[in-house]
């Protein structure tokens, strides 16, 4: 898997590495005085750092590299404590200088039918710390595929990728978890499927890769005393399809799927806020926003009108309307916690489609009131379900 979407089989690792033994010998001199040696501008410096073998130009990059490679291990080791992550052939990691990376991505994974992986970085100023951590994440889940599937095929899933390059840049910077739950609560929570099954080639925000961050750290909650994380791990490295093999390690508590996106959804919420008031039942929440997004306007010389949130637009230079969107704005801050997780995304982009009106913006307007049409109807799907689910468990519920 590369960052281009390619996977490639290569020749055995590059012949420099068994130098690597002979570096710092003399040469015979019979006895008479040598010649100053002439020292090259750059020598390679090599280090081990866990699973992984870096080399490159010069003992700053080493020394870089080895310090996310250990943040790395030491991050997934947490997580699936057995060897099935961290145990097989060491990965070796190049840092090329930009003219000898003969590749466009700034990197590229090769793959060898025995475990044995290559990691190519191209190793100039536009490498970021993201993409070196993603670079070596990727090498990491690369050789658990390879060790699954006999080299017959890889498989390394973007959102496994991306959760754990934020697992990563966690480990030396503690509020970066604060900073992706701010990131989840000012954006949607995307669904389990749409996580699980998000291909390359796609340009992504950082909604995508907080979503994937905090999905990781929930199935690590869900199944930590069971070892669930590890078997789901295998069972995608080895190719089998998202939603199967979640049904098959998560799923034996659950009478219908549609429980699964019930699970996720009450769960992230669960880790992602600090309650500080009562949580509504879904449906007050639900009544609670098709409140906010009804308004009764009374044009002179006309009766009462009632505007919904297609109306806005239309009727945006009214500047009572300006006053009432600016009034519940601010309410819709203060009662945010107090929204039932299935209205979690109907609640921000209904605010979204207030705000657009008050800049004047169309376009985000018209993104914003599809978004509120799409999640508020989500939401009463998945209480319907909730509702359908307790009746099967308890069906005195509804006599």
């Amino acid at each position: 898997m590369t960052l281009a979407g390619t996977v490639r089989r290569a020749l055995p690792w590059p012949v420099f590495f068994l130098a690597l033994a002979v570096w710092g010998a003399e040469p015979e001199t019979g006895g008479r005085e040598s010649a100053p040696t002439e020292i090259p501008e750059s020598q390679p410096v090599g280090a081990r750092a866990g699973d992984f073998e870096i080399l490159g130009p010069d003992f700053t990059g080493v020394r870089q590299m080895s310090a996310i490679a250990d943040a790395l291990l030491n991050r997934m080791r947490r997580s699936v404590p057995s060897a099935t992550l961290t145990g097989g052939p060491v990965i070796f990691v190049s840092l090329n200088a930009p003219d000898s990376h003969p590749h466009e991505a700034p990197f590229v994974i090769s793959a060898h039918a025995d475990g044995q992986v290559t990691c190519h970085v191209r190793w100039d100023e536009r490498l970021t710390r993201g993409l070196a951590e993603r670079a070596l994440a990727q090498a990491l889940f690369t050789r658990l595929s390879v060790m699954q599937t006999g080299g017959r095929s890889v498989h390394v899933p973007l959102w496994v990728e991306m959760a754990a390059l934020h697992l990563t840049r966690n480990q030396g910077i503690s509020t970066h978890t604060l900073h992706l739950r701010d990131v989840l609560r000012e954006t949607r929570i995307w669904r389990i499927e749409e996580i699980l099954t998000q291909e390359r080639g796609v340009e992504l925000g950082l909604d995508f890769e907080a979503n994937a961050f905090w999905l990781f750290l929930f199935l690590e909650r869900e199944g930590r005393e069971r070892g669930l994380l590890d078997n789901f791990l295998v069972r995608l490295s080895r190719g089998q399809a998202p939603g199967s093999a979640l049904s098959a390690v998560y799923g034996g508590r659950f009478l219908h799927s549609d429980e699964i996106e019930m699970w996720w959804m009450v769960g992230v919420h669960d880790l992602i806020e600090q309650p500080r008031s009562p949580v509504l039942p879904a449906d007050r929440s639900l009544r609670r926003l098709e409140a906010l997004a009804m308004f009764t306007v009374k044009p002179e010389g006309e009766g009462e009108r009632r505007l919904t949130v297609a109306d806005l637009w239309a009727a945006r230079e009214r500047g009572s309307l300006q006053r009432e969107l600016e009034r519940r704005l601010i309410l819709m801050g203060i009662e945010s916690d107090s929204i039932h997780p299935f209205f979690h995304n109907g609640h921000l982009s209904l605010g979204q489609a207030f705000q657009a009106v008050l800049d004047g913006d169309e376009e985000a307007y018209l993104r914003a009131r599809e978004a509120w049409l799409f999640d508020i109807d989500a939401g009463r799907r998945l209480m319907r379900e909730t509702t359908s689910v307790l009746e099967e468990l308890c069906p005195w519920r509804s006599r």
